[in-house]
């Protein structure tokens, strides 16, 4: 019975031993996707900043702004099973990557991926050659004659959006400003793209619904591991 226990014993502990140095590669090997020349917040062991994250997915670009504010213009964090991602609200930065090293910035499969039940392969979901031709072919919008033409449409959508604004303003209820401007944009384009005034200012129209939710699933497969996107967001949807 002794030796039997002993045994059990001694079993044990190279088992927890071998479990320990384990988890140490893992956290190791882990570790190497943060940054150490950009500055983040202390990361949970394993599960490096998943808990921060998912705790403001629905308010990301608040998060993003409080950060940048209290820590440092230019950021990052990681989720675990994903990407790692890069915040700055520095100019010098933005010029960098739209301007002076556009073509070092494409979106890549990890982006492309997890929009493509939304964007399909539009110029929202696009690189390279693809981008370009249909930049191309979407520039043709900007005319001037195709603007003179947009004018008096954003301004009867515009004009809905001054009076929600006035009628706020002498409240003391606050106002959803996102959502305010992602009406108003719904419906200018909706009506100048087709011919369709979707009127989501004024009323909860399905297609607005069903396309709030969408972007908001878009959204939330970036900050959860990629198996879990693939496996159960894809099914969902």
């Amino acid at each position: 019975g002794l030796c039997s226990f002993i045994l059990f014993m001694w079993s044990e502990i190279v088992l927890g031993c071998l479990l320990c140095v384990l988890v140490s590669l893992l956290y190791r090997r882990g570790l190497t996707r943060l940054l150490s020349d950009i500055p983040t917040w202390r990361p949970w062991p394993f599960i490096y900043h998943f808990i921060t994250v998912r705790q403001n997915v629905h308010r990301i670009a608040d998060m993003a702004y409080e950060v940048c504010r209290d820590l440092n213009v230019t950021w990052h964090f990681v989720v675990p099973g994903g990407p790692t991602f890069v915040v700055s609200a520095d100019p010098e930065v933005a010029e960098w990557i739209l301007k002076k090293n556009f073509e070092n910035y494409e979106k890549g499969p990890e982006f492309q991926d997890r929009l493509e039940d939304l964007l399909g392969k539009g110029i929202f979901n696009a690189d390279g050659a693809l981008w370009k031709s249909q930049r191309q072919i979407a520039s043709h919008m900007f005319k001037v004659k195709e603007l003179k033409d947009m004018v008096p449409i954003m301004i009867e959508h515009g004009t809905h959006v001054i009076k929600k604004l006035e009628a706020y303003a002498d409240t003391d209820k606050p106002i959803n400003m996102i959502d305010v401007f992602a009406r108003f944009t719904l419906d200018s384009i909706g009506e100048i793209g087709f011919g369709f005034n979707i009127d989501s200012q004024h009323n909860e129209p399905p297609f607005a619904v069903a396309f709030d939710a969408s972007q908001q699933l878009a959204v939330d497969s970036f900050f959860v591991p990629k198996w879990f996107y693939q496996n159960v967001y894809k099914r969902k949807g």
